[in-house]
């Protein structure tokens, strides 16, 4: 089982340096080409079996852009054999526990770097980038997070979705959402 961890945890590196590479901090605008409001998420529904709590979403303004950075309360791996190795690696790694992801909004799209769940079911974890039409809500389709802005049919019949509520809307950096991260880690 520890190769498994290994692998998986490998892969969730990669996918955070070009996460970290991508959503580098936007310019301060003085003005923007967009509504803050209109291109936060209306909803952000979560696959059902996830543990995790989404505790944050950090929002970042830029002219013609908004990141959204979201931070989850931890990361649940479906074998519980590999998941308490892949948390010992994630703790070594990262420095925490608590996930987080990332997504580009501009009005009428999506782009995901490192987090576009594409073809995964909920148990598996391949990290892709795409791009999808945006409409006002996330999907989090996989347990370690990958998102589209269409629910997955395969979680949509084998398990439906919940919608995430109770999290904090904070104004702030991909840093500043690492940061949190690691306060709230186990």
């Amino acid at each position: 089982m520890e190769w498994l961890a290994r692998l998986i945890a490998g892969m969730e590196e990669l996918a955070w340096r070009r996460q970290l590479e991508y959503f580098k901090p936007l310019p301060r605008p003085r003005a923007l080409a967009y509504s803050v409001e209109d291109l936060l998420p209306r909803k952000i529904m979560v696959a059902k079996p996830d543990k995790a709590r989404l505790a944050a979403v950090f929002y970042e303004p830029g002219p013609d852009r908004l990141f959204l950075h979201l931070v989850f309360s931890d990361e649940y791996f479906p074998i519980r054999a590999v998941d308490d190795i892949y948390r010992e690696i994630r703790r070594e790694k990262f420095g925490r526990t608590a996930d987080v992801e990332s997504v580009e909004i501009r009005p009428g799209a999506a782009t995901f770097v490192a987090t576009y769940c594409g073809p995964n079911v909920y148990e598996t974890s391949i990290h892709f980038s795409g791009r999808e039409p945006y409409s006002g809500t996330l999907y989090v389709d996989t347990w370690n997070h990958l998102m589209s802005c269409l629910p997955s049919p395969a979680v949509l019949i084998r398990y439906g979705f919940k919608e995430a509520k109770g999290y904090e809307l904070i104004e702030g950096t991909r840093k500043d959402a690492e940061e949190f991260a690691k306060s709230i880690s186990s």
